[in-house]
């Protein structure tokens, strides 16, 4: 019995350590700095075109049925990874839900279905990254441990990608929050489950004492 609990422990061991190192290669892409902005006049090569005409050639001749999306969407073996906070369907703080304007409502929930897919995608990854982990300790191929580099790579794009879809998410919504909420436009303003961090009022009043003493200093 002690040995069976023992051989437990030790897998545990293993996969916390593989979430672990999961969860440092998306924070190290992230601390790369993919800060940029989005030139809409920037013209694709050649390549990216050709390539993309490739793809819309097999889509029309293997498109899934949408209810093919919808049953992979409603998985409950799809469900998020709780270890990967990144990897999250955000919401929308409902202070600034309340002052969106209908057409943004709805761009926003678009634009949330978008980052579901993402979500899920990771999820399907993360768990095809657990299993090979796994096969290569057991046959000790190190040759390929370069295969499992890769997959983790992927996984660590999905964050990102992940994170730009949320900075894409408040971009939309600036004509709505300017003013008042203006400031949680800044990429630097952290997101968590909730788009602007949850914590808009208290952010708002912290703002507006600073400015309060600031007017008394002058």
């Amino acid at each position: 019995m002690l040995d069976i609990l023992q051989q437990i422990r030790s897998e545990q061991v293993k996969t916390n350590y593989r979430v672990d190192n999961m969860n440092k290669r998306i924070d190290a892409l992230y601390d790369e700095e993919y800060q940029y902005d989005i030139d809409e006049n920037q013209n694709e090569s050649d390549c990216y075109d050709e390539t993309c005409d490739e793809v819309q050639t097999g889509n029309e001749k293997r498109d899934e049925p949408p209810e093919r999306f919808s049953d992979l969407m409603k998985d409950e073996k799809l469900q998020r990874l709780q270890s990967f906070d990144g990897l999250v369907t955000v919401q929308t703080d409902q202070v600034i839900w309340d002052i969106l304007s209908p057409e943004n409502k709805t761009v926003d929930n678009k634009m949330k279905t978008i980052q579901s897919v993402v979500v899920k995608t990771a999820t399907v990854m993360a768990k095809v990254i657990n299993k090979l982990d796994l096969m290569l300790e057991k046959e000790e191929c190190t040759e390929h441990s370069n295969m499992l580099d890769d997959c983790m790579d992927s996984l660590a794009l999905m964050g990102h990608a992940n994170r730009l879809v949320c900075l894409m998410r408040r971009t939309l919504m600036k004509y709505d929050i300017i003013g008042e909420y203006g400031h949680l436009l800044n990429a630097t303003v952290p997101y968590d489950k909730n788009l602007f961090g949850g914590d808009v009022v208290k952010s708002v009043d912290d703002i507006g004492k600073c400015s309060r003493i600031s007017n008394k200093i002058r």
